[in-house]
């Protein structure tokens, strides 16, 4: 619950900060030996990044799966791109 609540209010923040929103999904559909059978599974992200800086945070959610749990993965990451005249 706490992963879905800091999702949620990082896109928020996205909306009011003056920097690019990103929002990304995925989805990933297969069968392996440790599925019991066949999956379905899907990654929202969101984030924004200003200036050289990129903050996501995003969810894994099991809509099909042997597994109990929807929410079974979260991802909060900030990077640093630098850009430039070869230094580093």
């Amino acid at each position: 619950m706490k992963s879905i609540a800091l999702f949620l209010m990082l896109i928020g923040v996205s909306i009011f900060a003056e920097a690019q929103v990103q929002v990304e999904a995925y989805g990933d559909i297969g069968e392996n030996n440790v599925s019991e059978g066949a999956f379905i599974k899907s990654v929202f992200r969101a984030g924004y990044e200003y200036d050289q800086y990129r903050f996501m945070g995003g969810v894994q959610l099991d809509l099909y799966s042997s597994n109990p749990n929807l929410l079974s993965g979260r991802i909060i990451s900030k990077t640093q791109c630098k850009y430039g005249n070869g230094s580093s």
